[in-house]
């Protein structure tokens, strides 16, 4: 899928979807676009910045769809389009978030 960042700056990005309709769950994963080829990144640089490697899992019905959300120059992996999800403590309505990460 290619798509947009919301936020700060607008920028295309690419990732991986696996949905399942019935559950109303979709997994997301980063794609690296490298010469109009696009890879899974299996290494990164900085331990401290492994937000290639995340899986995102969105769950739930109401716009709920992966997004990435810049602020402070900083990428995060979002459900839906709303940032409030970022802050500690804010509710999510119809919409759960779960993130995984599988070390290389």
């Amino acid at each position: 899928m290619k798509q947009f960042t919301i936020g700060e700056e607008k920028q295309p990005f690419y990732y991986l979807l696996l949905t399942d309709f019935d559950k109303k769950v979709k997994t997301a994963r980063w794609l690296d676009n490298v010469a109009n080829s696009l890879y899974l990144n299996q290494n990164v640089k900085k331990k401290s910045d492994n937000f290639e490697l995340l899986y995102l899992t969105c769950a739930g019905n109401k716009n709920c769809n992966p997004n990435i959300f810049i602020l402070d120059k900083k990428r995060s992996w979002i459900c839906g389009e709303n940032p409030s999800c970022l802050k500690e403590g804010e509710a999510r309505q119809g919409c759960d978030i779960y993130t995984t990460f599988i070390e290389p």
